[in-house]
């Protein structure tokens, strides 16, 4: 999907932000910081109701925004920040390429619900803005909850499906809002003290929606070169330090947020888990082939040449192993069992491994899973120094463009020129590298 027009605002629209603007710096600098740093202020009508972002962009309607009250302007302003800040968009995209959240069926819909409810409590209890009373707030969801277990519980609040349907994602119309009923609050729930939200005039367009009043989009995908517009891991970690100290030099930051902040900077996350959304983020599940028209769009009048779709997440991928030594057993041992992984969420045609020391000791092609594991047990060549340069050279002389690349080291060796296409490095070591996106491997 394109982005949509990007319109002109008028003078009362421009200083309705202004004001929101102002009163979200102070009320949580941290937010406000990332905010400026990160977020693309997009107004629009075009499929936008009231706003969503897609981590990147702040898309909202303008009309909309316009006609809220300050704080709740504030609010919505925090709540997107937030989505950006978590990384939801492409959390999102993750999980629906996986098909599911920790087991269950993905649902976009409901994901996005999941997380509003968790914003808002948190924002409620932060006394970040004001949260207008149809926007949707439960009381028994906390802001310190994991979204994916109030998915997952979401999930099985949902109504029983019709006969000879499941509740798989794609059966049936929206959702709505599982688990409660219609009302105030986006279902009835009251807010911590009778006073919070008072004055403010009911949202009709969230009230519509179940409570929602904005969209976690996923993240945008050129169409011609299937390229994910995503902000990278470092420039999103520093842009969360910047944002960390100017709200330090200001003033305090509140426990949750400095949390929120330790645990995006110094993460204690399973380094499978986050190898697998790297990857599945840099490639598509489908991606479009010019070389063979879409034969559907070839029958309209006037004959319109789209590209068709390829049954692959991606031509090749490309994994490279450091075998100078200085990758231990152990390392070597966690990561190629995580290499059937990329097989079966990427689904590439053909994955190419390849041994390097100080220079390249090896290329192999595999196709599939079984082949995947067959190269588990062969012997590891090489042994000798480290350089990471051969392997680029190699690819460029055999004019290999990969639509992703994995490399195993320790991270002690000369590195190369950044190459056109995407490198994730899995480090054994602390080290970083200059370029691409680092996983730290803890077998």
């Amino acid at each position: 999907m394109s982005l949509p027009f990007r319109m002109t605002t008028t003078p009362a629209q421009d200083q309705a932000m202004i004001e929101a603007r102002v009163a979200f710096m102070a009320a949580c600098p941290f937010f406000a910081y990332f905010y400026y740093d990160q977020l693309v202020e997009w107004p629009t009508t075009e499929r936008m109701p009231t706003a969503a972002t897609d981590s990147k962009r702040l898309f909202y309607n303008p009309p909309w925004f316009t006609d809220l009250k300050v704080l709740e302007r504030c609010f919505v302003l925090a709540h997107e920040t937030y989505h950006a800040v978590w990384r939801h968009s492409p959390r999102a995209l993750y999980y629906r390429r996986t098909g599911n959240v920790d087991g269950v069926p993905y649902h976009h819909e409901l994901f996005n619900i999941a997380a509003d409810y968790v914003i808002n409590a948190d924002l409620i209890n932060l006394k970040i803005g004001i949260c207008n009373p149809e926007w949707l707030y439960r009381p028994d969801v906390k802001g310190t909850d994991k979204i994916e277990e109030v998915y997952k519980k979401l999930y099985e609040e949902l109504p029983p499906p019709p006969p000879g349907h499941s509740r798989n994602p794609g059966d049936g119309p929206s959702i709505g809002n599982p688990g409660v009923t219609t009302g105030s609050n986006g279902g009835g729930g009251r807010f911590p003290t009778q006073s919070y939200g008072r004055g403010s005039v009911p949202d009709k367009r969230a009230k519509a929606a179940g409570g929602r009043f904005d969209e976690v989009q996923e993240p945008y995908v050129d169409p011609i070169t299937g390229e994910v517009d995503e902000v990278d891991e470092i420039t999103f970690r520093e842009s969360i330090a910047r944002a960390a100290q100017a709200a330090k030099a200001i003033g305090s930051i509140p426990g949750s947020i400095q949390r929120l902040v330790d645990e995006i900077l110094e993460p204690q996350v399973d380094w499978k888990d986050k190898f697998r959304l790297s990857v599945t983020g840099k490639v598509g599940n489908r991606r479009e082939d010019w070389s063979k028209a879409n034969r559907r769009r070839l029958v309209l009048n006037p004959v319109i040449y789209l590209p068709g779709k390829r049954g692959y997440g991606a031509d090749f991928i490309a994994v490279w192993i450091d075998s100078s030594g200085s990758v231990g057993e152990r390392e070597y041992n966690a990561f190629f069992s995580e290499g059937g992984g990329i097989m079966q969420d990427v689904k590439p045609r053909r994955m190419l491994v390849g041994w390097c020391d100080a220079i390249v000791q090896g290329t192999e092609w595999v196709y599939s899973l079984d082949e995947v594991e067959g190269l588990f047990r062969t012997p590891i060549p090489g042994r000798g120094g480290t350089s990471f340069i051969p392997p680029f050279e190699w690819m460029k002389e055999n004019g290999l463009v990969p639509d992703c690349m994995v490399y195993l080291t320790d991270g002690y060796g000369p590195f190369p020129k950044k190459p056109e296409y995407p490198v994730i490095w899995c480090m054994s070591t602390d080290k970083k590298a200059p370029f691409g996106d680092v996983i730290h491997i803890k077998p």
